[in-house]
């Protein structure tokens, strides 16, 4: 079988994954939940695989950090924003970025300025 793509808007997309987490959340029955969460990997599975540009990549985990460990969301965001504006190229800023994936506990290091740029 050929998998073939369809697009569909961000909106409708957003729609569906907040409906999916509200069935997963208010389900008591654990197979259903169970099939929504592997939709639910599967549509961010998808999702991430469109995403083609540095910019996006770092935009979506900047994002994903927000609540989670504000001082990598933070970093993360001068490091978007360096690249909008032309200040770091984007192979720089993707080994940055790839640096924050593999290694999120960068406040280990002694010298952070050369962790970060």
């Amino acid at each position: 079988m050929i998998n073939k793509k369809i697009l569909v808007s961000e909106e409708l997309f957003s729609k569906i994954t907040a409906t999916l987490k509200t069935i997963k959340v208010r389900s008591k029955d654990k197979e259903i939940v169970k099939e929504v969460s592997e939709l639910l990997c599967k549509l961010e599975n998808e999702n991430k695989e469109d995403i083609t540009t540095v910019t996006e990549k770092i935009k979506l985990k900047m994002n994903e950090m927000k609540s989670v460990d504000p001082a990598i969301h933070a970093d993360l965001y001068i490091l978007y924003r360096n690249v909008i504006d032309n200040r770091i190229s984007e192979d720089e800023a993707l080994r940055i970025f790839e640096m924050h994936n593999t290694n999120p506990s960068y406040n280990e290091y002694d010298s952070k300025e050369d962790y970060l740029w």
